[in-house]
């Protein structure tokens, strides 16, 4: 009876793989192209737009047939007609569209990162009967990875739902960012208005709803294979408001109250299937050096199976090698992971590149048999030179032998880079079989 038990529950795990790896293949048949780079904006009407679709997507222009005359007159009055006449229709208009863009890829730079919460929680198993149990010493981190595998046959199942709402871009809050557009310079001609700038007061709102569905199965007693599948809803809203800055002090430049206007806004929304993870994880060593630590290698593989051009995904394929070191003291488990990132499809010429060093290091404690805390201290070193710092402080209920609730909250260390949201709440369920 112990045997068929066991194949049964093999049996179901194979049947949950199969129907994974399926859904994989039927989403990467299906997911859009994306030739172009993981920074660049998005198509028109698209979230990936949100910034540059403002003021119809090709720049400011201000009031047509304001117009200067330069230069004198010949004959006995001497005047200020004739000479250069030029109308300033466009003469922000490049600087505008290129500003706006600019923002609109920083924005898009900043989105995509998603954790791979931790497969392995506090459920083991007993061999001679084949139940699930709690362990006494863990239930397990939330975000962070410890090295110690489920088991041959087994199947570790979750559902992960995080809502994050991004206050801050590198630094200034997201309702108050602005942008200080120049005049276009006029080749031979040199007068007090062009001196004269344009400032956009930009107000955006963005947040994040992201479901992940995550599914591990143990290979044999040292390898994991996992996959995660997030379902990812993004909306965005934004206002822009013009104001002329007259530094030259001729009034030349103003907006037509019959044309465009200084106030324009935008919103776009989307959902549908995100970057979806693949990855390994095999159990290289344990208890070393007779000490109470295990040693484990992870790869993950980020596929651009998420629409770029809504900020649904990267658009880029990424490669995650990394190392596990984790142990048993009394109640305390801590753990450090520390690997490398490696993004295929770089923005250099926008200085964008997110290939990247990572480090997440913290423990958990067990409070109860079925309830523990859990802290960690997550680090990110991108290649173009971005750092993140970030505190994650949470909780994992066990109300079954087999089953975890868990609440996560993730919070900047540093407001100052990218963009950043005041806190990332996320709410788990976790089972195993």
């Amino acid at each position: 009876m112990k045997i068929q038990s066991r194949r049964g529950g093999m049996n179901r795990a194979r049947r949950l793989l199969a129907s994974a790896a399926a859904s994989v293949l039927v989403v990467m048949a299906t997911a859009p192209a994306h030739a172009d780079h993981g920074g660049s904006v998005g198509k028109p009407g698209t979230v990936g737009s949100l910034i540059s679709d403002l003021y119809g997507g090709d720049g400011i222009t201000i009031a047509a047939g304001a117009s200067s005359g330069t230069g004198g007159g010949t004959g006995g009055g001497g005047g200020t007609g004739g000479g250069n006449n030029f109308s300033h229709v466009a003469h922000f208009t490049q600087d505008s569209a290129d500003s706006l863009a600019d923002l609109n890829r920083v924005l898009n730079a900043n989105i995509g990162n998603n954790f791979f919460n931790t497969a392995v929680s506090g459920v083991t198993f007993d061999f001679e009967s084949g139940a699930a149990v709690h362990s006494d010493l863990s239930l397990g981190p939330i975000v962070g990875e410890r090295a110690p595998t489920i088991g041959a046959g087994r199947v570790n199942v979750s559902a992960t739902f995080t809502h994050i709402g991004y206050k801050q871009l590198n630094g200034r809050k997201t309702n108050d960012l602005k942008i200080d557009l120049s005049h276009q310079d006029i080749p031979n001609i040199n007068v007090p208005f062009e001196r004269d700038q344009i400032e956009l007061d930009i107000n955006l709102k963005l947040r994040q709803d992201i479901l992940a569905l995550a599914a591990t199965y143990g290979v044999t007693e040292r390898l994991d294979v996992g996959i995660l599948i997030p379902i990812v809803n993004i909306d965005g809203k934004v206002t822009s408001t013009a104001h002329v800055i007259d530094n030259g002090g001729a009034g030349i430049h103003q907006f037509d109250p019959n044309g465009e206007k200084p106030t324009d806004s935008n919103s776009a929304s989307a959902t549908g299937v995100g970057d979806i993870l693949l990855r390994a994880k095999w159990r290289a060593l344990d208890k070393i050096g007779g000490s109470p630590f295990d040693i484990a290698v992870v790869g993950q593989i980020s596929l651009p199976t998420g629409d770029r051009d809504d900020l649904l995904g990267t658009g880029s394929t990424a490669v995650y090698v990394g190392g596990v070191m984790s142990g048993q003291f009394g109640k305390i488990t801590p753990h450090l992971n520390l690997g490398y990132e490696y993004n295929s499809d770089e923005d250099k010429a926008e200085g964008i590149e997110r290939s990247n060093v990572r480090m997440l290091t913290g423990f958990d404690i067990n409070a109860t048999k079925s309830f523990a805390i859990s802290t960690d201290i997550i680090a990110r070193w991108e290649k173009d030179k971005d750092k993140f710092y970030d505190i994650a402080i949470g909780a994992k209920w066990a109300p079954s032998a087999a089953t975890d609730l868990s609440f996560n909250v993730i919070m900047p260390l540093n407001r100052n880079e990218g963009l950043r949201a005041d806190a990332i709440f996320s709410l788990g369920f976790e089972a195993a079989f």
